[in-house]
């Protein structure tokens, strides 16, 4: 009897709804709205009514902002990510779990005939290039409506895996963004609920997708290649140009532009490029080193994976002493030097080294008439953790052979180095030992021998104490030795060497308070042990 009565007033109600319906265009902008709000919006602008039951959506938070889009289709992003469906009946909605309302009799197929699929239709329909990825972070059950969650999301190239720097991520609702860390990684907080948000960087494909946040997470976005075409382009400068939104004085340089520096002889100095941007100049002709506004060569620091490089050229300044192959980001700070780097009196140039490949094998070698280099990476744990080995060498004692004049025909020049890195990405941890090795030696014949050594460990290690506060502990050690004999007077020859050794503990904080506010602080330790040696 009940079902009977139901029956009629539906048909009653039916026999009276206005002329809208679900294909009617709709505008709506809200958010972290409860789901019987979003119906009475939806009733007052279309006369349009959602039948469904209050167990299935008391826990769906609606955030939505589209333009004249149809009404159908807006109930669907509504409900994207669970498992409801819905389903128009006499131009009126009705949500069901799991299943939809069954409106037409199916359709009779002769045996034997070809029939193409319905449901393969809609499949392939619902992933064309248009529509949105859904991507959920957390579980529904732990989400509580107008909660704060921190997320961490992490953009990465689609054909290597690397992560990208300055990557931008814009949430449409709350129209706020941030950008990408020099991990690849965006630290953010937002209300719990459903958000539009788009993820783009200059030359790859912009991506954007819908985020469903329950609770506290993390996701990954990869990127692919892009090819923009564009037209006539007019810059026009402003003198009262803001510089709230970067850091004066401050300089990056990506792996994809030390890619396109030209080579000397088939070697790629990462430092050279450093002496086309302004405010740097070289040290001179034959010489190896840079001064930054004035200062001194020796008043800058350098610094690979956080290890003090004293020396950054191999064989008199011809080479660097940092392989390019492995560089994945170079940032230069020529004016305000960050508190974390201690203070230096000229400069600081911060070279990052790039992680291994932890999804297949790969190898880079090359040979040139002077050197000869190597670079092996490989997945320890797939997906997980890395091992990259990066070799490199020179044998260029036959070009003083060619030399006829002098004593250069009995002399030797050659240098090597090497790096070794592991790095393990454990999700809410990661961790990345880097171990480097660089050395130098020239001997001219019998009267001059001059060598010089690099050596330096790093154990980086990143993880969040809770979910808006990270931290990272660097522990690095490092040692520098130079020797040099002078023998072409018998009476005043002598031998002379000396020794910078260092030992850092350091302490990075990253705390995201608010939407708004967020505080960077930390601590360091530093050793110096300092031998001057003996002259003999």
């Amino acid at each position: 009897m009940k079902k009977i009565v139901l029956f009629f007033s539906l048909l009653l109600m039916f026999a009276f709804t206005p002329p809208n319906g679900p294909e009617t265009p709709i505008s709506i902008d809200i958010h972290a709205a409860s789901f019987s709000d979003f119906c009475k919006l939806v009733y007052e602008k279309t006369q349009v009514k959602i039948f469904y039951k209050d167990a299935d959506v008391q826990k769906i938070a609606v955030s939505l902002s589209v333009n004249a889009m149809p009404l159908v289709d807006v109930v669907k992003m509504a409900i994207a990510g669970t498992e409801l469906k819905v389903s128009v009946w006499n131009n009126q909605l009705v949500i069901l779990n799991s299943e939809s309302l069954v409106t037409d009799f199916p359709e009779l197929i002769p045996e034997g005939s070809v029939h193409e699929s319905k449901e393969t239709s809609n499949y392939m329909e619902v992933r064309r290039a248009d529509s949105r990825t859904v991507i959920k972070v957390g579980k529904q059950d732990r989400s509580k409506r107008n909660q704060l969650v921190n997320l961490k999301c992490k953009v990465l190239e689609a054909e290597n895996d690397l992560p990208i720097i300055g990557a931008t991520l814009y949430v449409t609702e709350t129209q706020t963004g941030a950008i990408s860390d020099i991990d690849g990684v965006v630290n953010f907080a937002i209300r719990a609920g459903k958000y539009n948000i788009t993820i783009a960087f200059l030359g790859l494909e912009t991506k954007k997708c819908q985020l469903i946040a329950y609770d506290n997470g993390s996701f990954e976005v990869s990127l692919r290649k892009a090819s923009i075409d564009i037209g006539e382009v007019n810059v026009f400068a402003d003198k009262q140009s803001s510089i709230v939104t970067r850091d004066p004085g401050m300089e990056r340089i990506t792996a994809k532009s030390v890619r396109e520096l030209p080579t000397m002889i088939g070697e790629r100095d990462i430092l050279k490029i450093s002496e086309s941007l302004p405010g740097i100049v070289s040290v001179g002709e034959g010489a190896s080193g840079v001064n930054v506004r004035g200062g001194n060569s020796d008043q800058n620091a350098f610094y690979l994976n956080g290890i003090p490089i004293y020396n950054t050229s191999h064989l008199f300044g011809f080479f660097p002493a940092i392989n390019a192959e492995i560089v994945k980001d170079f940032s230069i700070f020529k004016g305000f030097i960050p508190l974390q780097y201690g203070g230096r009196l000229s400069s600081v140039f911060n070279v990052s080294t790039k992680p291994g490949n932890n999804k297949q094998f790969y190898a880079k070698g090359g040979i040139t008439p002077i050197t000869a280099n190597l670079i092996l990476e490989t997945p320890i744990i797939k997906d997980k953790a890395s091992l990259q080995l990066s070799m490199r060498s020179s044998f260029s004692d036959w070009v003083l052979k060619k030399i006829k004049a002098g004593a250069y025909s009995d002399s030797k020049s050659q240098f090597y180095d090497g790096s070794f890195a592991v790095n393990f990405d454990a999700g809410k941890t990661q961790n990345a030992l880097f171990v480097y090795r660089s050395s130098d030696r020239f001997k001219y014949s019998t009267l001059t021998d001059y060598q010089y050594a690099t050596t330096g460990v790093s154990f980086i290690s990143k993880y969040s104490i809770t979910d808006n506060i990270h931290n990272r502990i660097s522990l690095i050690g490092s040692s520098y030795g130079f020797e040099t004999s002078e023998m072409s007077n018998a009476s005043t020859a002598f031998t002379h060497n000396y020794a910078i050794n260092s030992l850092e503990l350091k302490d990075d904080v990253s705390h995201f308070i608010s939407e708004n506010l967020q505080l960077e602080y930390g601590a360091n330790i530093v050793f110096n042990a300092i031998n001057r040696g003996k002259v003999k």
